[in-house]
C-alpha cells in the first residue's frame, strides 16, 4: 500500500480533492500507525511516482480552483510565523565526522532576546 503523509487540513483537503483519499485505511495500517493515523492518507493501487502519479492529480485540483483560503489555519502553521520572526537557526559543522548538526535559538537583538 501507498500513503501519503499529510501535515494538516488544508493537505488533507487537496488529496481529498485530488483523489488520494479515495479508499480508508487499512486496519493493519491505522494500527501501526496509531495516533499518527490522522496524518496519512491511502492512494490508489500502484501509486508511487511523484511526477506521474502525485503532481498531475495536484496541479489539476488548484487549476480548478482548490484554494487554502477556504479553510483556516492549522495552530501549527501560525505558529511557523512567530518562530520564524523570533528564532533562527545555527549551524555547527564538524569536521570529525563531517556532520552539521541544526539548532533553532531564540534571536538576539543587541543583546537581548527578541520577544521577551
Amino acid at each position: 500500500e501507498t500513503h501519503c503523509l499529510v501535515a494538516g487540513e488544508r493537505e488533507r483537503s487537496l488529496a481529498s480533492v485530488a483523489g488520494f483519499n479515495a479508499q480508508p485505511l487499512s486496519a493493519e495500517t491505522a494500527a501501526l500507525a496509531g495516533a499518527g493515523a490522522r496524518f496519512l492518507v491511502k492512494m490508489a493501487p500502484g501509486k508511487v511516482s511523484r511526477k506521474a502519479d502525485f503532481i498531475p492529480p495536484l496541479t489539476t485540483a488548484v487549476e480548478e480552483g482548490w484554494s487554502p483560503r477556504t479553510l483556516k489555519p492549522h495552530a501549527s502553521e501560525l505558529n511557523l510565523a512567530a518562530m520564524a520572526d523570533n528564532t533562527e537557526v545555527e549551524a555547527t559543522y564538524s569536521k570529525l565526522d563531517g556532520h552539521t548538526d541544526f539548532v533553532r535559538t531564540a534571536k538576539r537583538k543587541h543583546g537581548a532576546l527578541v520577544g521577551a
